[in-house]
């Protein structure tokens, strides 16, 4: 199983950073530099799709019983708390099977 881990917490952003999100909010299109990412063409496309589809069907979904504070901490680390959490599960179980 592939390690990945990513459940720190987000650093402030500046009030410099915070304007460059205004002005990306607010950026056409058209005025989007694609020169060093060219476009996918179908077949390309087609590989990404099918593993994202992979992906989904491997990981269930469950129901799991919390305490509201932890759950709270979780949903404090904004959208993909959920994936989070099951990456932090997921290396718990590596590090601590002795198989």
């Amino acid at each position: 199983m592939e390690k990945i881990v990513s459940h720190r917490r987000p650093k402030k952003i500046s009030k410099k950073g915070l304007k460059e999100l205004e002005n990306l909010r607010h950026m056409n299109d058209a005025d989007i530099d694609y020169s060093d990412a060219p476009p996918l063409n179908k077949k390309q496309l087609n590989e990404v799709a099918r593993i994202v589809r992979e992906r989904k069907k491997r990981m269930p979904s469950i129901t799991l019983r919390l305490p509201s504070q932890t759950l709270d901490k979780y949903k404090e680390l904004g959208k993909g708390y959920t994936s989070i959490m099951a990456h932090i599960l997921c290396e718990y179980i590596q590090e601590h099977s002795h198989v």
